[in-house]
């Protein structure tokens, strides 16, 4: 009897860079050389060894990774995050060769069971909502609603439930949020490193659902969840999936770069 291959967890970032496709040519070649230079020196200074993660997908504007089973989900969330924000200060502020263009980035953080090494990238309900929650809307406005941050950092329910709320974060520089892509609802967790995501009017909108409960009860809950919004702390702290693959053990590519790639209502290069 033969058996269905058997996917294996990853703990799975992805990142993209703000308004990409707005710079000229030069500029976006610039950009892709510093991209690749801040995510190894991020790395290095968190003390991950960005060669050993089993599976990196250029994509251009951005890239997806998935990283190997024992990776460590607290130094992802934690040292890995600063140290990229400092990069990304860095960089910015040093406004180096004529094609300099500011950087900034939108990063999502997901963990779950992937098929890699699939006939054309990587396949699982997972890496399709690792995309999704990278262009989803609401840590889109989180950027846009911080102009002087340079990341701004969306992690599932899961991470934040089984490893930030329990000792591996700071969950109280997070903001949850309802990200809606066609039939696909799900709760996620918002972070712009330097800035009080909790205080952000702009993000009302994206507040999870109440669950039911009688009139009264909802009263007493929004006035909570005001409350606790005034008096939140600020923070100051440093499917398939295509594109040329980098995988940790050395063959195989899947879909030649170039173009648009569109995954559900996920469009890389916006």
């Amino acid at each position: 009897m033969t058996h269905p291959p058997m996917p294996t967890s990853h703990a799975m970032i992805a990142v993209d860079i703000e308004k990409y496709s707005g710079r000229h040519d030069q500029q976006q070649l610039h950009l892709q050389e510093a991209l690749v230079r801040v995510l190894d020196a991020a790395a290095a200074e968190a003390g991950l060894d960005r060669s050993t993660w089993t599976e990196r997908q250029p994509q251009g504007d951005g890239e997806f990774s998935w990283l190997p089973p024992h990776a460590h989900l607290g130094v992802l969330v934690g040292g890995f995050v600063r140290e990229l924000d400092g990069q990304l200060g860095l960089y910015n502020r040093r406004h180096a060769g004529p094609f300099w263009t500011r950087m900034r980035l939108r990063m999502a953080v997901h963990f779950g069971p992937v098929h890699l090494g699939a006939p054309n990238g990587v396949a699982g309900r997972h890496a399709v909502q690792q995309a999704r929650l990278l262009d989803s809307a609401p840590v889109r406005r989180a950027l846009d609603a911080c102009p002087a941050a340079d990341l701004a950092l969306i992690v599932s329910d899961r991470v934040y439930d089984d490893y930030i709320s329990q000792g591996l974060g700071e969950p109280q520089a997070y903001r949850p949020v309802q990200v809606r892509v066609k039939e696909h609802s799900c709760t996620a967790y918002l972070h712009v490193p330097g800035h009080d995501v909790g205080g952000l009017g702009a993000l009302d909108l994206f507040d999870p659902e109440e669950p039911d409960m009688p009139e009264t009860g909802r009263a007493r809950a929004n006035l909570d969840h005001d409350r606790d919004r005034r008096h939140a702390p600020t923070i100051v702290h440093g499917d398939q999936i295509g594109g040329p693959s980098h995988r940790a053990y050395g063959h195989g590519t899947v879909n030649a770069p170039g173009g648009n790639q569109v995954i559900g209502n996920w469009r890389e290069g916006h």
